[in-house]
Order: C-alpha cells, then sequence, then structure tokens
C-alpha cells in the first residue's frame, strides 16, 4: 500500500530556542485498519468491518502510535488510505466535535485504492473524524507526525527541480539531470542538505530539520514501488507503488542528518524518477515567537470549478474547467480564516478531476514565474488529489496551471504557516 507522504529519518525530539519545537516525524505507525485480520499499533480499530456509506468514524490519535497524550489542536499529518470500495465517492477527514467541511481529502471509484496524505488538527476527545460518502469502503490510517506548537517550515519562492533522471530534461542546478532510469532493485544518490542550503530558491540559512519533496516516477517498465529515505538503513516502508507505464506523484519529508538521499526502485523493471524540493523545516537561531507555528485549519473549500459545486464563500466556484496551457490565479489571504497579511505559506489538497488528456498540475506562487515542477500528474478521466506546500505569492494569491486538455480543479486549504523572517 503506498504512503502519499513519508516521515523519515527526522529527530523527533530535537527542539528550538525558547519553548518551540521541531516538527516530529515519526516512524509510520497504523492507527485504524477496518479490514479482517489486520492489525493496529495496539490493537485499537482494528478489523471493525467496512465503513459504510454516509458513516463517519471518529479515530482516537493522542497518545497512540508515537503521538503525545494531548494533541487538542495540534496539527497531526496522516496517511489515509481507503480501498476496496463498492462505490463512487470520497473521504473527508476533521478535527472531530466540529461540523463535517464541504471538503474532501481523497475521491475514489470500486474496487480502486487511493491514499493521500491528511493534515488535520486533532479535535474533541483527542480524536480525528473520518466519512465515507458512498457505498461500504476499508478504510487504513497511519501516522507519520505531528506539528507541535512553535513548528516553522520555510518554503523557497518558487518550487524547485532537483532531480530528473530523463534525457534532455534539467534542474536548477544542472545535477542529477538526464542522468537516465534507474536500473531494477537499484537504488540512486541525490545531494540534499548543502545543495539546497546553497541557494536552491531561498530557504532560510537557520538550522534544517528536514526536507518536503514532490516524488513522481514516470516510465516503468514493470510495477513496483519506490522508497525515498535519508540515512544509512533503508526503511520496509515504500512512498509510492506504480504499475508498469503509470505516472504517479506523492509528498516524501526527509531528514537532514546526511548529505545525501536515496532512491529505491523496488521493481523488476527500470523507472525514471522526478524530484521538486518543495520546502524545509526549520528551527529559528533566536528566542521564536511562539505565534510563528504552523496552524491547521478544519479543511475548507477555496475552489472548485465543476458547474453547481460550491466553495465556502462562494468566490472561485462552478467556473467551469481550465483550459489546456493556461493558469488560474486563486485567492488565499483574506479568505475565510486566512489572515490577509503576514502568512507565509499554506497547506492544500489539490484535485483533478475530469481531465480530457494526460497532463500536469503545478501550483506556486502568483506573481512569480512558473517553476520547472508539477505536483499532480494525470490521465484523461482520472480523480487525483495530492497535498501540496506552497508560498502565498502577490496580493494573498496562488497560481495554478493545467497543462493539457481540459481539467475540473478543487482545492481545499488544510492550514498556513506565517512569513518567518
Amino acid at each position: 500500500m503506498a504512503l502519499s507522504l513519508s516521515v523519515v529519518g527526522m529527530a523527533g525530539s530535537a527542539s528550538a530556542a525558547g519553548n518551540a519545537s521541531a516538527f516530529h516525524g515519526l516512524t509510520p505507525a497504523r492507527l485504524m485498519d477496518t479490514r479482517a485480520n489486520m492489525a493496529t499499533i495496539d490493537g485499537l480499530f482494528a478489523a471493525g468491518g467496512p465503513v459504510g456509506g454516509g458513516s463517519t468514524t471518529n479515530l482516537t490519535v493522542g497518545g497512540r502510535g508515537g503521538l503525545p497524550t494531548k494533541l487538542f489542536g495540534s496539527g497531526v499529518v496522516l496517511n489515509v488510505t481507503v480501498t476496496e470500495s463498492t462505490g463512487t465517492g470520497f473521504v473527508t477527514v476533521w478535527p472531530a466535535g466540529q461540523p463535517r467541511p464541504n471538503a474532501s481529502n481523497l475521491n475514489y471509484t470500486p474496487g480502486a485504492t487511493i491514499p493521500n496524505v491528511v493534515v488535520v488538527a486533532a479535535g474533541a476527545g483527542e480524536q480525528v473524524s473520518i466519512f465515507n460518502s458512498d457505498g461500504a469502503s476499508h478504510i487504513v490510517v497511519d501516522v507519520l507526525g505531528y506539528f507541535p506548537s512553535g513548528q516553522y517550515f520555510r518554503t523557497p519562492s518558487t518550487p524547485q527541480r532537483i532531480v530528473d533522471s530523463r534525457p534532455g530534461f534539467s534542474t536548477f542546478d544542472g545535477k542529477y539531470a538526464g542522468g537516465g532510469a534507474i536500473p531494477p532493485n537499484s537504488k540512486m544518490l541525490f545531494d540534499t542538505f548543502t545543495r539546497i542550503e546553497s541557494g536552491s530558491g531561498g530557504v532560510s540559512t537557520a538550522p534544517s530539520l528536514g526536507f518536503i519533496l514532490n516524488v513522481t516516477v514516470t516510465d516503468p517498465t514493470a510495477d513496483g514501488f519506490l522508497t525515498v529515505y535519508s540515512g544509512i538503513n533503508q526503511p520496509t516502508a515504500s512512498n509510492l507503488n506504480f504499475k508498469k507505464g503509470q505516472t504517479v506523484a506523492n509528498m516524501v519529508i526527509i531528514g537532514s542528518s546526511f548529505e545525501k538521499a536515496s532512491i529505491f526502485n523496488g521493481s523488476g523493471g527500470t523507472v525514471h524518477v522526478v524530484v521538486d524540493f518543495l520546502a524545509e523545516f526549520t528551527r529559528p537561531k533566536l528566542d521564536p515567537n511562539p505565534t510563528l507555528s504552523f496552524n491547521p485549519t478544519v479543511p475548507t473549500r477555496f475552489m472548485d470549478t465543476r458547474q453547481g459545486q460550491p466553495t465556502f464563500d462562494g468566490a472561485f466556484a462552478g467556473a467551469g474547467k481550465v483550459a489546456a496551457d493556461t493558469s488560474v490565479d486563486l485567492t488565499i489571504g483574506g479568505r475565510g480564516t486566512i489572515p490577509a497579511t503576514g502568512v507565509g505559506s499554506v497547506a492544500l489538497n489539490v484535485t483533478v478531476t475530469n481531465p480530457t488528456a494526460n497532463g500536469f498540475i503545478t501550483v506556486w506562487p502568483a506573481g512569480q514565474p512558473r517553476p520547472n515542477a508539477s505536483n499532480i500528474n494525470f490521465t484523461p478521466g482520472a480523480t487525483n488529489p495530492n497535498m501540496v506546500l506552497v508560498p502565498v505569492g502577490a496580493d494573498g494569491k496562488i497560481s495554478i496551471y493545467n497543462s493539457a486538455g481540459t481539467s475540473d480543479i478543487v482545492v481545499d486549504v488544510l492550514g498556513w504557516a506565517p512569513t518567518l523572517s
């Protein structure tokens, strides 16, 4: 089962000056698995049977899988997977005790297995609520880490391409470009810490605790999986699974303790890989202002191009599909719970649906040139979500580019981080 985001090789107890602490990456631990004979970390929420259509499950996260007992209001990073569904629908995750929002984290069709990363605040009873819209679906939840008070992450001015193995393609500094596909059951190494710190788009000079990457596999010649990690020991978890010929993109978090990271190709064929640097976790050198932390929100729909589909405030709703080779500037700042000023970055769930061609979606700060990077790859008729971390650009906006065909695009805001100087 693919992990949309993996937290590997990051210290779980590093702390900043004052009372701020770093993002806490955990060894992935299973908190829920409704399938028969499947286990969880502590036996709770295991083998309970499929979740019915229109049903909600309140999942206890506090005190499980390495999470603190008291989590209320803290952002929890989960990998949520829906599998063996009998209908076509969606899954929404939000803080327990709050009304269910008009938002989704992943979409599914009958029989499909779909994972995605979720950043959600723990709610009443240290729980999160999980809603299944249609049919009966098995749901699997793994915890990957959490944002305690005082977490900082910094994004570069735009996403930066740091690896592209395909011949004729470039990276921001020319390294790890066009080197050829990774052979079967082999790994490639690429520079991370020194290279990124030396200037890939304006990251900070404060101590880094880890990096957030968007990893894409393309042109695989056999079914398999990728594992991306920092350090000596290769973990048993996978970051993404793929079929022969498929293009799949998912997010990865790696630590900065080592100068290089590894990508392992766990298949009997060759694969090309593309890696975009999205953000870093950082520990400020000066005493931090405790308000400068990641702020998880109740998932809120900010954009839905589909006819007749609403957003929370009516803006950016029902405008119709985004045309090929076209960008839309989406206002983030000053809407809902997002401040009009002082927002550095936002966490989004971006979904492309009803596309008419093969293509990709890129999200970046408005007012900047479109980067050589992508967040989601799609095929005709598919519905693909992915979590996106992006700086807020000019006038509190982000830009969203559709490369080919026409596509409906849905954007839900999951949280924000203030500008960190």
